[in-house]
Parts: structure tokens; sequence; C-alpha cells
């Protein structure tokens, strides 16, 4: 309805008189001519993850708000996200949702939530899309060009990440595997970075030096 009230605008602006658009039943026997069927949910959060699509996931909770009998806005999509986290626990006091994109200097996260997410998301079938979609690093998404410095080079393959980047913030977390096959999971803030490069220098070198420790717990 949104795309045929749009298109009908502009048919109007170029003179061409067009009636009320509202949907309509094809009648019996009406021939199919084109149709459109969408890529797999687990694959739009797997391009909304590794890219860090903000527009897409913008689109995603404004879904997940109408489908919860939500308003498709920022306000119901917060109000539809939050709701969803604090019933499986993610939520914490001083937390601030103002988008589903994470792009307003106003939200608020901690990185613990973060990490519980992501456990949240390998343990949990339904969610496993969440995990399997994260960024690889040195392999693909925004991470396909992160890990390059020779200390950082072990993570490589290993470390599957969500990055996140806004002025004097930037954020890493996701899991990996340790040398003594360990899998561990980890979220990290930087805030109040003078540039992107150190900040990401000391995230990846972070989650780097995880790989390579001797962390199991046996």
């Amino acid at each position: 309805t949104a795309a045929a009230k749009a298109f009908a605008a502009r048919l109007k602006k170029a003179g061409i008189k067009v009636t009320s658009p509202t949907p309509a039943k094809a009648p019996a026997g009406a021939r199919e001519v084109a149709s459109v069927t969408s890529a797999p949910l687990s694959e739009i959060v797997a391009h909304t993850l590794r890219l860090s699509d903000n527009l897409a996931a913008d689109v995603l909770a404004r879904h997940v708000a109408v489908t919860t009998g939500g308003k498709g806005s920022f306000e119901g999509a917060t109000k539809a996200l939050k709701a969803w986290l604090v019933g499986h626990e993610l939520w914490a006091q001083g937390m601030s949702l103002k988008d589903g994109s994470g792009l307003s200097p106003k939200a608020r996260v901690t990185p613990e939530v973060l990490a519980r997410a992501i456990v949240t998301s390998l343990n949990t079938e339904s969610l496993r899309a969440v995990a399997a979609g994260l960024p690889v690093a040195g392999k693909n998404g925004t991470l396909k060009d992160r890990f390059d410095d020779k200390s950082e080079r072990v993570a490589r393959g290993n470390v599957h990440a969500k990055t996140g980047t806004l002025v004097g913030v930037a954020t890493l977390a996701g899991y990996l595997t340790t040398k003594d096959g360990a899998q561990l999971v980890f979220a990290a803030m930087a805030n109040g970075t003078s540039g992107q490069t150190s900040a990401y220098n000391w995230l990846d070198r972070s989650a780097a030096a995880l790989v390579g420790c001797g962390c199991s717990s046996g």
C-alpha cells in the first residue's frame, strides 16, 4: 500500500490523473504475470549484520513492532525491542534504545548485555542465524579488512563479531575459539576514542589475545 501511494503521488506530480490506490483482488482465472519472493529471514539478518546495514536494521525493528501489534515507527520499534529484550533477561539498568540500528548517540547498552545476547543466540535454535551471520575476522563484511597486523592475524577466520562505530565510540562483540578449543563470548567497547584506527587496533588485539590464550575452564 505504501509503495502504491508513493507511486500514485509521483504520477500526480507528473500531471497524470490517478484514482486513490486501494487493494484489489484478482478475478477468478487471472493469469499470474510475475511474482517476487523475499529472501529467507536468516539471509536478511546475515546481510544486515555483515555489512552493518543500518537501514535494514531499522526496517527489521519496525517489522517486529508491526508483528507484535505496534506501530512501524521509531517509537514502536524501540518499544517492541525493549519488550523482547526484557522478556529474555537482556536488559540492564541505564540502557536506552532510540532506534533499531543503534545510530542514535542517545542509545545506551552495556557490554554484559551484548555478550549475553551472543550467548542467547548460540544456545537458541531459532536465533542461531544471528550468531551464524556475524562478520568473520579477515574474511567478510565489516571485518574483512580488520585483524591485519601481525599480532592480530591469529584471529583471522576465527573471530565472529559485530562491529559498531560512532563518533568517539567503537565496539566489537561476538565469539571465538581459543587455542585449547574453548569457545568464548566477548564484548568490548572503546569510548572517547580520538581515532578509529587506534580503537580498532585495541579491539582487534584484545580479541586476538583471547584466541591465543589457554582459557579452557577444564
